[in-house]
């Protein structure tokens, strides 16, 4: 527990210090090497919505391997979706080789929060047809708000299509 402690306190610092440096990212003390770091290094960008640091966190993520790693790419969607640049979640999640059920929730929440409703829709049809993923209760619960806002136009159509999949 106290080596897990230290490591976090040794990101921090470092990511703290490459937000006003980037290139400390690539000095030997601050490695990249597992999973756990490059999510806490990915968690920490978004809480300093700092473009340069998540930028370079990502080519770091990139540099060591950890590119078609889902949990990272999962993790990296949501650091851009966190910091605002959903285009670039899009993209990364458009390029990803797998995905699974919270990497359809991540980007189909993301575009319910930007007011992209039809775009979350045609997602969540997409990952059911395509997919075949049964979604749980995160999958529902956030293709609620392109549901509710559909309840009030008159087309009707998408949860025509939504009703479709639905049925089992």
């Amino acid at each position: 527990m106290r080596g897990l402690l230290s490591l976090k306190r040794h990101v921090s610092i470092s990511a703290i210090q490459a937000s006003c440096n980037p290139q400390r990212l690539y000095n030997s003390r601050f490695c990249l090497k597992n999973v756990s770091t490059v999510t806490y290094a990915l968690s920490l960008a978004e809480s300093l919505r700092s473009n340069i640091l998540r930028t370079e966190i990502h080519s770091c993520k990139i540099k060591h391997g950890f590119s078609n790693d889902i949990y990272s790419q999962n993790n990296t969607v949501k650091m851009y979706m966190k910091c605002g640049m959903f285009s670039d979640a899009r993209q990364l999640f458009d390029e990803m080789p797998e995905r699974n059920l919270v990497s359809w929730t991540l980007i189909i929440s993301g575009a319910n929060k930007i007011g992209e409703y039809a775009m979350a829709m045609g997602l969540f049809i997409e990952m059911m047809r395509t997919e075949y993923f049964m979604p749980n209760d995160f999958a529902l619960s956030s293709i609620m708000k392109s549901v509710q806002f559909y309840t009030c136009t008159p087309n009707m159509e998408p949860l025509k299509q939504l009703n479709d999949c639905l049925r089992v």
